[in-house]
């Protein structure tokens, strides 16, 4: 599944999720970013018509052969 990534300056990027639960998210991203960085994730949703903008913090970053790969932890607004 895709999903639009923005950062708090406003840049954003489309990524690839490789897991997503309830608490968390597991993404592909091409854009540079460091453990502690707010982001937020536009998913789309089983329940609503619509998207819904997800803030998480990123908790662990992995260089990948096709990009890098960030785990995030969803936060309340």
């Amino acid at each position: 599944m895709l999903l639009r990534v923005r950062d708090s300056q406003g840049d954003s990027e489309v990524a690839q999720t490789m897991d997503v639960s309830k608490g968390g998210a597991l993404f592909l991203g091409k854009h540079r970013h460091r453990v502690g960085d707010i982001l937020f994730l536009t998913l789309p949703s089983i329940d609503k018509p619509l998207p819904i903008e997800q803030r998480a913090r990123i908790v662990r970053v992995q260089q990948a052969m096709r990009g890098t790969l960030y785990a995030v932890k969803f936060e309340k607004a």
